[in-house]
């Protein structure tokens, strides 16, 4: 069951505690009174991107990528995970969580020729953030790296890679 809107977790958590159910395909239960819940809160839960992520027709959940092994020194992990496009097409849903509790930034690379979304470097890929916050990145198929992904906080986007 969702912990959002129970005052447990900060802003930026409650929006990582979505993202994570919603990348597990969990069932999106709300295990709060709805009748006191902060509109901050009830936005985060009414998220569409996410409830799309959860929701779309694949049936498979995120699969982890990076840092799922546990080692304490690992600051972040990376899902991703196939949805269905808006135009029927397929793209990469990715999350990458900073787990670090002691209010280190993470800074993370995602390749997506290694991670199997694009074939070849000169393939064309396009990056659109989940919530808006960044421009869309329309980009070859080279290593891109995330900055600035604060502590308990993540990065949630999408990557579709085609040759040109």
């Amino acid at each position: 069951m969702l912990q959002i809107g129970n005052n447990f977790y900060t802003h930026k958590e409650e929006m990582t505690h979505m993202a994570l159910w919603a990348f597990a395909r969990a069932p999106l239960l709300i295990g709060c009174d709805l009748e006191t819940i902060s509109q901050e809160s009830l936005d985060i839960l009414m998220n569409k991107e996410l409830i799309f992520i959860n929701q779309n027709g694949f049936g498979q959940q995120a699969n982890c990528m990076e840092g799922c092994e546990f080692d304490p020194l690992n600051q972040y992990q990376m899902y991703q995970m196939l949805v269905n496009g808006d135009t029927g097409s397929v793209r990469m849903a990715v999350l990458i969580v900073n787990w670090d509790d002691k209010n280190e930034l993470a800074s993370v690379e995602y390749d997506p020729i290694k991670l199997g979304v694009a074939f070849n470097p000169t393939d064309n890929c396009v990056y659109e953030d989940v919530y808006g916050e960044f421009e869309t990145m329309n980009v070859d198929a080279t290593p891109q790296t995330f900055t600035n992904i604060d502590p308990h906080f993540h990065m949630a986007f999408y990557v579709k890679c085609l040759p040109w």
